[in-house]
């Protein structure tokens, strides 16, 4: 656990619109073979209890970790649709942990209607969240575990864009400042240079899902 949250340290870092690349390597982590013990590494494939994912990041045991789901909207979908939402913070500020994100996002009322990204992560089932910005990090931007996971989503026929791709995914985190029209951003990551950036909530990207073991 120490050795993540030392890496997201320095995920914390990462620049804004304009700046900035991941360069963390998560290659320690990377294997992508199941143990005998039972221990899981990055890459592999992830079904319990009719939760199936791939494995992004584990913990020194190897019994816990986090999961991408094994598919992705099927269209852009904007962070929130309610105008009311766009131009003021709901208190989505982790850029670690999504979960508490997607906590805060349930809070409130007619949520279902007002997030479109959100809910579609929570329409996979119990567990499943939008990705704060760190964990999104790591398996789109780390060419190591992006590798080793897409390894095995294409053996189940589907894939996470590659750097260079022209394709950009959402995070659950909040941008502080407001967009020069006065709607509040949140944070997405786009693949065709690698950045972090900041966008308006209303906009449409595509969403992956994720979920802690």
């Amino acid at each position: 656990m120490k050795r993540f949250f030392n890496a997201i340290l320095t995920l914390s870092l990462l620049a804004f619109v304009g700046c900035g690349e991941l360069v963390e390597n998560f290659a320690d982590y990377v294997n992508g073979t199941l143990t005998p013990g039972g221990k899981y590494r990055v890459g592999d494939y992830y079904s319990v209890n009719g939760k199936k994912g791939v494995v992004f990041w584990v913990d020194e045991t190897g019994k816990h970790g986090k999961i991408v789901s094994l598919t992705e909207s099927s269209s852009r979908l904007a962070w929130s649709s309610d105008a009311n939402v766009q131009e003021r913070l709901i208190g989505a500020d982790d850029k670690n942990n999504g979960a508490n994100n997607m906590a805060k996002v349930k809070q409130i009322s007619g949520w279902e209607s007002k997030y479109p990204a959100f809910k579609w992560c929570a329409d996979l089932g119990e567990g499943w969240y939008l990705p704060a910005i760190n964990e999104l990090g790591l398996f789109t931007l780390d060419i190591s575990v992006n590798d080793a996971v897409n390894k095995t989503l294409s053996s189940k026929g589907t894939k996470l864009a590659n750097l260079g791709d022209y394709h950009s995914y959402w995070s659950s985190t909040e941008y502080n400042e407001p967009y020069s029209s006065g709607e509040f951003c949140a944070m997405y990551v786009g693949m065709s240079d690698g950045g972090t950036y900041a966008n308006p909530k209303s906009n449409y990207t595509y969403v992956r899902a994720v979920a802690a073991f």
